[in-house]
C-alpha cells in the first residue's frame, strides 16, 4: 500500500497553492513553498490571515509578513509553546508586563553580538525537535533576556 494520491482540487486537504485568489497568494507568498504540504485547518487559518490584511494598518501588514515564515516553520509543538508563553505574558499584572516589555526593549537595542552571547549563557526556552530524556522533558523557564518565540498570528480583536 502506497500513499494516498494527491489531491489536486480543494478538498481534504484544502486549496492548493493555484487554486488561491491573486490577493491571497500576494498576502501569503512567504508560505508559497510549502503551502501544498500544510494542514487544512493552517491553509483555513492563514486564509483568514489573508482575508483581514487589506483591512489592517500598514506597520501591522509590516509586522505580519515579516513573522509569517518563521511562525510557519515552527512545529506544532512550537507553536504551542509560543501560544502558551503569550497568553501567561498577557496574564501578568500591569506592572510585571511593564518590566517584560522594558527587558524586551532592551534586549532588541543589543547588538547582534551581544544577543548571541545572552543565547549561549542560558538554554533556549523553545522545546527542541530532537527527543529529551525525561530528565530534559522540563520546560525551561526563561530569565534575563525575554523567550526568542515568535507572537502567534495576529487574531481579529
Amino acid at each position: 500500500a502506497g500513499l494516498p494520491a494527491r489531491v489536486d482540487a480543494a478538498g481534504p486537504s484544502g486549496p492548493r497553492w493555484s487554486q488561491l485568489s491573486p490577493q491571497e497568494q500576494q498576502v501569503l507568498s512567504p508560505l508559497r513553498p510549502e503551502w501544498d504540504e500544510l494542514e487544512p485547518q493552517r491553509k483555513e487559518k492563514w486564509r483568514g490571515i489573508a482575508q483581514r490584511y487589506p483591512r489592517m494598518g500598514p506597520p501591522e501588514q509590516q509586522r505580519m509578513q515579516q513573522q509569517m515564515r518563521p511562525w510557519a516553520d515552527l512545529t506544532p509543538d512550537d507553536r504551542r509553546a509560543a501560544r502558551e508563553r503569550y497568553r501567561s505574558l498577557r496574564a501578568l499584572p500591569p506592572d510585571k508586563k511593564e518590566d517584560v516589555r522594558q527587558k524586551w526593549q532592551q534586549y532588541q537595542t543589543l547588538p547582534p553580538e551581544a544577543r548571541r552571547e545572552l543565547a549561549l549563557r542560558r538554554p533556549d526556552p523553545m522545546p527542541s525537535p530532537k527527543p529529551q530524556s525525561a530528565s530534559q522533558g522540563q520546560p525551561v523557564r526563561p530569565t534575563g533576556a525575554p523567550p526568542r518565540a515568535f507572537p502567534p498570528p495576529p487574531q481579529s480583536q
